[in-house]
């Protein structure tokens, strides 16, 4: 009872960037989830397009947690940690990783994410 497996390919929008040299235009997720009343794991793969037309792609795997407030509504979050796993162009040489944090609720539909991440390349 309330088991969900859910696999889902979706783009994200990614709206900011703190280094100027690594400015994702495009980025295709493709995730795994097993949730049992509310929460689970999350494991996947993504792929980016950057403004020059290089890429990188890479894993991540995590947790998410949903609960209902007292007035009924509901908060999911989730946070994780990825792994660069390679890349094209100046990105061939790619090397690193980052921790995630996420949350969607009636109030934000759409969802939100942040991370932090270190790269060498």
């Amino acid at each position: 009872p309330n088991h969900e497996v859910v696999q889902e390919a979706s783009i994200a929008d990614i709206k900011y960037s703190s280094n100027s040299e690594f400015k994702i235009k495009e980025e295709w997720v493709y995730s795994h989830s097993d949730i049992i009343d509310g929460s689970g794991t999350q494991t996947g793969y993504f792929y980016d397009t950057h403004e020059d037309g290089s890429h990188t792609y890479g894993a991540f795997k995590g947790t998410i947690k949903t609960t209902t407030k007292a007035d009924g509504s509901w908060e999911a979050i989730w946070e994780g940690t990825y792994q660069f796993l390679g890349g094209s162009g100046k990105f061939k040489n790619l090397k690193g990783s980052g921790k995630y944090k996420g949350i969607m609720s009636p109030k934000e539909p759409a969802g939100r994410e942040e991370g932090q991440e270190t790269v060498e390349y």
